[in-house]
């Protein structure tokens, strides 16, 4: 059954979110924060506590290289295929 409802529709365009999508949408990327703060057009600071919350949930995978944290999607996250479903 298709829905009339975007995710958008569910989900709050918060920066949370908008780095759910940015990640499903770039799944094998990796990118340092401010890439990323770029990209969404957001503070650098504004997203580090929603960067650190999806590392935390195991949504994220982080390295380090040079004094700098480069974040990727985790595509073994168990829950990965439901969410993209939903987020898409």
């Amino acid at each position: 059954m298709i829905s009339k409802y975007q995710s958008r529709d569910i989900f709050p365009d918060n920066i949370y979110w908008n780095l759910v999508r940015f990640f499903l949408e770039n799944p094998y990327d990796q990118y340092y924060q401010s890439e990323i703060a770029g990209k969404l057009r957001h503070k650098n600071g504004a997203i580090q506590p929603a960067l650190k919350k999806l590392v935390k949930s195991g949504f994220l995978s982080i390295k380090s290289q040079k004094n700098k944290t480069i974040y990727n999607l985790n595509n073994q996250f168990p829950k990965l295929s439901i969410i993209n479903q939903i987020i898409k």
